[in-house]
């Protein structure tokens, strides 16, 4: 049975951030990066896309789906 991670439903106070979203992402076959204009700059969405990118280029398989709100660049630095 397919299941969707949702950060807000899975991450309870106390919890480490960095540690339940990289477990997260571990299990997740998909994962979907939604950027805003004050979400692109962010040192965290830019750790979530690089491991993404990453485990694409190790499997050789596509696995994330990067999708903005408006007018926002999605381009690697």
């Amino acid at each position: 049975m397919e299941r969707v991670w949702l950060d807000e439903a899975e991450i309870d106070i106390g919890d480490s951030l960095i540690a339940k979203i990289e477990e997260g992402m571990k299990l997740s076959r998909y994962i979907a990066v939604v950027l805003s204009k004050k979400s692109i700059g962010a040192p965290w969405v830019k750790k979530e896309l690089d491991v993404a990118m990453n485990r694409e280029i190790a499997s050789g398989r596509w696995s994330c789906c990067r999708c903005s709100t408006r007018n926002v660049s999605c381009q690697s630095s």
